[in-house]
């Protein structure tokens, strides 16, 4: 990998927003956390990172507390290790003299230990232990300490001691988590059948991050850089994970010059977003959002694309220019800033409501907008039952999924609602969004409400539409304009929801109801170039 570098090698007097990690490489300018710095070495060593290469290794930064309390073995006890169950009957482990030793009497096979540690599933932890003696004959011909949610820690990632090499010798593993239960422990080997022993001290493990200041929420990044010049293989940018290739989420140009956004948990690919193909010595940009079930990443010049069904990985580490098994980029790298929490690019729509916007039986807006307005990204955050002051709330807690368009439907005023309250509440959100570019469904009518909770809804329609005339959209018209006659005609003179096209609950829209609003929704986003 190249860094752009240029001829302005004074620091930023100050970062460009709010990014935690900022990088302008073509300019020799760095920041983290709001602070300016002078050098790449200095904004790594801020950020607890280091140079490999050409490339950059930033983590981990140790937070949590230890998991390991005994893992000295100061007080003599195995403290939960043991032989793991398919190699019992290849060794066993003891203490002696405050140490963890293994005598491992398996001639061609191998002898693993472990011990079970509570975990939090999607969280990183690191793993750390001292190799301080093995016996003199036979050699070990192997010996590593790993992690896994598999008792026998099979599948795991490695940490290799040094056969060679002068002990003793710290070891550490970044591991992740699919389980609430990770064990730690070592796999040793020997060649000959005759008893070997090692000796172990010092186990440690404690959650860790990638750097200060981020979350396993979510995350955002925005990358500039230059493809390399010549395609084969993988070409990887950025890549956040633990050590190992079973966790990661990966920027990567592969060999058919497609950029992708790749997302793998345990060893399985969850999301993999093909941005499109940037040829060969190409400059471009991309914007992507990491979140709980929302990866959201876009190519400049091309609609965001989304994938919602994918869990974040569990993140210790990250690499910039290269993979964690060196899969480096040979293009050069010009800007890199990267947020904490969820940010999605600015031509995502969000949705937020009640069950009229989160879906109920066969209808859900979620759903049935994408296909009204095919190649945008649409989320939703909405929840069934929820009020205006429940969407408040959910704005707040991520901000940064809204914003683009935001289509807001509480469809079903809740009985015995105050209109003054809903309003305000409105007037909070909408000052809350901060841009022009929303969409508010007023509730509506509907027969099988009381006459005063009809009359609460009247009132908030018109009220609605007076304080945000070019921001709300009558659903309720919409909807009357798809009645059927004569089956209709008594809602529609009473000025509710046509009963065909209300589900046999009588509260919940039909499927055909919601493509209808939808197709409003999209009419209305269409028209103002949104």
């Amino acid at each position: 990998m190249q860094l752009a570098l240029g001829l302005d090698i004074n620091a930023m007097a100050t970062p460009r927003g709010d990014a935690l990690i900022d990088l302008d490489f073509a300019h020799g300018r760095y920041a983290f956390a709001g602070k300016a710095y002078a050098s790449a070495a200095a904004f790594l060593a801020a950020a607890g990172g280091a140079a490999v290469g050409s490339a950059m290794v930033i983590g981990p930064h140790v937070v949590g507390s230890e998991l390991i309390p005994g893992g000295s073995f100061d007080g003599g006890s195995l403290d939960g290790w043991a032989s793991t169950p398919a190699h019992a009957e290849n060794g066993s482990v003891s203490v002696v003299s405050n140490r963890l030793v293994a005598t491992i009497n398996s001639p061609a096979g191998s002898y693993r230990a472990a011990r079970a540690n509570s975990v939090i599933i999607g969280r990183a932890y690191r793993y750390a232990a001292a190799f301080v003696a093995k016996g003199a004959t036979p050699p070990l011909n192997a010996m590593s300490i790993n992690a896994s949610t598999n008792a026998d820690l099979g599948g795991s990632d490695l940490r290799f001691g040094d056969l060679g090499a002068a002990l003793p010798q710290a070891l550490e593993v970044v591991a992740g988590t699919a389980a609430t239960t990770l064990h730690t422990g070592f796999v040793a080997a020997v060649t000959a059948n005759v008893a070997a022993t090692l000796s172990l001290d010092n186990f440690s493990l404690r959650e860790v991050l990638p750097y200060p200041g981020y979350s396993p929420a979510g995350f955002a990044f925005q990358l500039s850089a230059t493809t390399p010049a010549a395609a084969s293989g993988d070409k990887v940018a950025l890549q956040w994970g633990t050590d190992g290739e079973r966790y990661r989420v990966r920027l990567v140009w592969d060999a058919n010059r497609h950029l992708r956004l790749i997302v793998t948990v345990w060893g399985g690919e969850q999301a993999n977003l093909d941005l499109g193909v940037v040829e060969v010595s190409t400059a471009f940009d991309v914007t992507a959002s990491i979140g709980p079930n929302r990866i959201l990443a876009r190519l400049a010049g091309s609609s965001t694309i989304a994938d919602l069904g994918c869990a974040i990985p569990s993140i210790g580490r990250l690499w910039i220019g290269r993979s964690y098994t060196g899969e480096a980029w040979d293009g050069t790298l010009e800007a890199l800033q990267v947020w904490v929490g969820e940010r999605v690019p600015t031509d995502t729509i969000l949705i937020e409501g009640d069950s009229y916007s989160a879906g109920a039986g066969e209808a859900t807006l979620g759903g049935a907008l994408p296909v009204a307005l095919p190649g945008r990204a649409v989320i939703s955050t909405a929840v069934g039952g929820s009020t205006p002051s429940g969407i408040l709330s959910r704005l707040g807690a991520v901000p940064g999924l809204a914003r683009g368009t935001v289509v807001i439907w509480d469809g079903d005023m809740n009985t015995g609602a105050v209109v003054a309250d809903q309003l305000a509440a409105y007037a909070q959100i909408v000052a809350q969004l901060g841009h022009g570019r929303y969409l508010i469904l007023p509730p509506c009518r509907r027969a099988a409400k009381s006459a005063g909770d009809n009359a609460n809804v009247a009132t908030l329609q018109a009220a609605l539409a007076a304080t945000y005339p070019g921001n709300v959209l009558d659903a309720q018209a919409i909807l009357a304009a798809h009645a059927t006659s004569p089956g209709d005609d008594a809602d529609l003179a009473a000025g509710y929801i046509p009963t065909s096209l209300l589900q046999a609950d009588q509260v919940h829209l039909t499927a055909t109801a919601m493509a209808h609003v939808a197709a409003g929704v999209a009419g209305e986003i269409a028209a103002r170039g949104w």
